[in-house]
């Protein structure tokens, strides 16, 4: 195929490959159990980000689905933990904070499902992939984006590695996050 540049993008010599025994170690570091399914939200926690219709899906989840926020401004993570607690969801919600690239990416190496849901506030979030889409990628993640044009196409059209939803309704989330926890259970 040909290359494409994206700009910001990782290179392929950032990616680390890690053993499963070490996956295992980062997952119980941070207190996931081995019976656990653990979700992601990798980055910044932007405006736009739905992690308010995230953590209302993950309300009506089973008790071993766990959400692992990596990166995020203090700002952010304080936000996002307030409404995990406002939720009754502080025992099922890890945060990192900011990491180093590195270590940022050793972090959503221990994910099962990447999310990437982004309310539709502006253009720029409806027709742009965000770069934890190629991190996922990169590290052989599956994901759940925002049903919109170029992350369906990319997803669904492209690569085959994930499913999209609408970012605004917390049913639709949970479901698509049911389904494909079923499909890795294959």
């Amino acid at each position: 195929k040909p290359v494409t540049v994206i700009y910001g993008a990782k290179s392929l010599s950032e990616i680390p490959r890690i053993t499963d025994q070490e996956r295992a170690s980062i997952r119980a570091a941070a207190g996931f159990r081995p019976e656990d399914v653990v979700l992601g939200i990798a980055g910044s926690l932007g405006r736009d980000e739905a992690v308010p219709a995230v953590l209302e899906a993950m309300a009506g989840l089973a008790p071993n689905v766990k959400l692992c926020v990596v990166g995020g401004g203090d700002a952010k993570v304080a936000e996002a933990k307030a409404l995990a607690a406002a939720r009754g969801l502080s025992g099922r919600v890890v945060f990192t904070g900011r990491l180093p690239t590195a270590e940022y990416l050793r972090q959503i190496a221990i994910l099962d499902l990447g999310l990437a849901l982004y309310f539709p506030t502006t253009k720029n979030q409806t027709t742009v992939v965000p770069l934890k889409l190629f991190d996922y990628m990169a590290l052989g993640i599956p994901m759940l984006a925002s049903d919109f044009p170029e992350m369906r196409r990319v997803l669904l059209e492209i690569s085959a590695c994930g499913g999209v939803t609408d970012p605004e309704d917390a049913a639709a989330i949970r479901r698509a996050i049911q389904d494909l926890i079923a499909a890795l259970d294959r």
